[in-house]
């Protein structure tokens, strides 16, 4: 983008919050400022898959379920903290210099990728660090996105792909290894919460390996099954890294349960050995 930044803006807003989602997402949205905190401090751009002919309802549909303002992207409209910003049918959404900039889509049919668009605009504004949200979609449309905001040093969170009704988009930003975190939607706010409250901590907090006994049983024995097969104690190697990892390697091959994974996992020698060697790369 090539605009005069605006130097009268008073910049206040220290964090933005990019979400994606398509199909499915909807409810993934509802779900999640349903229980997003009022007092992050963030401001929230939500960027959908909507046909340009349409009219959006969207701003009225989530403003039922939360308290902060939710309000329709203009043409240089300001980003204020604890407020959402929903993109328009029609036209493409960008940030720059802590405003909202529109264009409209020149090309729906070869490459429509307008979360992949908003999150680079947001990773090159070097003010603001952002946190990437992408939910339930179909496609790969985030995937390129959460890349430029990681290499801006910024966080990449994650629908669980098992909740998500649409699994595509949170399996291709898994299958990156740039995410920091996947986790239900309803979680996702008190997490970003915890987060800014933070924001030097290296890591995000995965509790269900904990609170979910089931959940961490099947990852259990994939560590003692890796762990065996490599000599090398995984137990000891931090559980989010491990859990990362195994998170990835479900995406990459479009497993829908963790079961079916470790099913896969201990009949293969191979899969034991290319997990082995992303924890070994990642840690």
């Amino acid at each position: 983008m090539d605009r005069m930044n605006h130097g009268t803006v008073k910049r206040q807003l220290k964090y933005c919050v990019g979400i994606g989602a398509s199909a499915g997402g909807v409810e993934a949205l509802q779900e999640l400022f349903r229980n997003m905190p009022l007092d992050t401090g963030a401001s929230f751009i939500v960027v959908q898959h909507l046909s340009p002919d349409s009219v959006s309802m969207m701003d009225k549909i989530l403003q039922k379920s939360v308290k902060m303002p939710v309000r329709l992207a203009e043409e240089n409209m300001e980003l204020r903290p604890n407020e959402i910003y929903l993109n328009i049918p029609g036209m493409m959404l960008e940030v720059e210099s802590g405003r909202l900039h529109l264009s409209p889509v020149q090309d729906r049919v070869q490459r429509y990728a307008p979360i992949n668009q908003m999150l680079n605009s947001l990773a090159s504004d070097k003010n603001i660090h952002t946190i990437a949200v992408i939910l339930s979609g179909s496609g790969s449309d985030g995937t390129i996105g959460i890349g430029s905001v990681k290499e801006n040093g910024g966080t990449i969170i994650v629908q669980k792909p098992l909740e998500a009704q649409y699994a595509s988009m949170p399996q291709s930003a898994i299958s990156t290894g740039l995410v920091d975190l996947t986790e239900t939607v309803c979680r996702i706010g008190l997490a970003i919460r915890d987060y800014l409250k933070n924001p030097n901590n290296q890591y995000l907090h995965y509790d269900d390996g904990v609170e979910n006994q089931e959940l961490a049983g099947y990852y259990n024995q994939i560590i003692d099954a890796i762990s065996k097969y490599s000599d090398i104690d995984f137990s000891a190697y931090k559980p989010n890294t491990i859990y990362r990892r195994i998170e990835r390697r479900i995406a990459i091959h479009k497993f829908t349960c963790i079961e079916d994974y470790m099913d896969h996992l201990l009949a293969s020698p191979e899969e034991k050995g290319l997990l082995c060697s992303d924890l070994l790369v990642g840690v």
